[in-house]
C-alpha cells in the first residue's frame, strides 16, 4: 500500500493536558514510547479519505494509565468518520510513558492532535 505523508501535529511537547487541577501538578506529562515517529506509524490514512482526497486535524482525548496504557479515547474534534477512526486506532495502539508525579506514574488525560495531510506529490 502506497504511504501518504501523515503529520501528527502534537503541539506542547506532543500532547496538550486536558483541562483539570491533576495535570497542573503533574512533572511530565504521558508520552507515547518512541515518540511522535512511532505514533505516525500508527496512523493509517483510510483508503475513503485519500480516495476523496480529505486532510483535517482530529483532536483525541486520550486518559493514560499508570502503567502506560490507554483507558479510553474520545473525538473531540472531527473531520470525518474514517479519519476520527484512524486517529483513535493510532492512539489506542501505542504504548505510552504515563505521566509522573514525584516519582510516581498516575493516571492523567492528555489532548492529542493528529494531523491528516496528504503528500501533493503523489497521484491518489
Amino acid at each position: 500500500m502506497t504511504r501518504f505523508v501523515i503529520l501528527a501535529l502534537l503541539i506542547l511537547a506532543l500532547a496538550l493536558p486536558a483541562l483539570s487541577e491533576q495535570d497542573t501538578e503533574l512533572d511530565a506529562l504521558p508520552m507515547p514510547v518512541g515518540g511522535m515517529t512511532a505514533l505516525m506509524k500508527e496512523v493509517v490514512y483510510p483508503k475513503s479519505a485519500l480516495k476523496d482526497g480529505l486532510e483535517g486535524k482530529v483532536l483525541i482525548s486520550v486518559v493514560i494509565s499508570a502503567d502506560g496504557k490507554t483507558k479510553s479515547a474520545e473525538v473531540m474534534t472531527s473531520v470525518r468518520e474514517d479519519l476520527d477512526q484512524a486517529a483513535l486506532n493510532a492512539v489506542r495502539n501505542i504504548k505510552w510513558t504515563p505521566a509522573m508525579k514525584g516519582h510516581e506514574a498516575v493516571e492523567a488525560t492528555v489532548v492529542v492532535p493528529i494531523q491528516f495531510k496528504l503528500d501533493p506529490n503523489k497521484k491518489r
